[in-house]
């Protein structure tokens, strides 16, 4: 088998009940744990908790989990290496607004110390307008309202 490293992200699922920056650290480590049970749950390993830390995420406050994954019989799982790092990032948006979720993973034949790059270069590219009126970047063609304080 091929193995890769991963990186995604996406919006936090409502069955975690985030309701504001308090849950911040919560989710992101029942989040952890989730990521740990499905991904690696047939694998013989051993998961260890390397950080558990506030973040700051395009201003936005977050909370990041670091931890190491040991293989305990990685040959005979297929594996050419014995270790991997993952991290899962959970970033506020915003009142009334989906947090965001990243979740990544890479074995060390990959280069773990990738992880904490990824980590280091996230930014939120676009946080949702939950205000019901149309987004855009203000300009008269883009069916938005103007941003305030701009010039015509």
């Amino acid at each position: 088998n091929t193995w890769y490293g991963e990186a995604c992200s996406g919006p936090l699922p409502a069955q975690y009940g985030y309701t504001g920056v308090a849950e911040l650290e919560n989710n992101a480590t029942n989040l952890a744990s989730t990521f740990e049970g499905a991904y690696y749950g047939a694998l013989a390993h051993a998961a260890a908790e390397e950080a558990s830390q506030p973040v700051t995420i395009s201003g936005h406050a977050g909370w990041e989990i670091t931890f190491s994954l040991t293989y305990t019989n990685a040959q005979a799982q297929g594996a050419t290496w014995s270790d991997e790092q993952a991290a899962v990032v959970v970033a506020d948006t915003g009142t009334g607004n989906t947090p965001a979720v990243f979740f990544t993973s890479i074995p060390a034949n990959l280069g773990e110390s990738n992880v904490a790059t990824l980590v280091a270069s996230l930014q939120l590219s676009a946080v949702p307008d939950t205000s019901g009126s149309p987004a855009g970047d203000g300009s008269p063609n883009d069916g938005g309202s103007p941003a305030a304080g701009s010039n015509p």
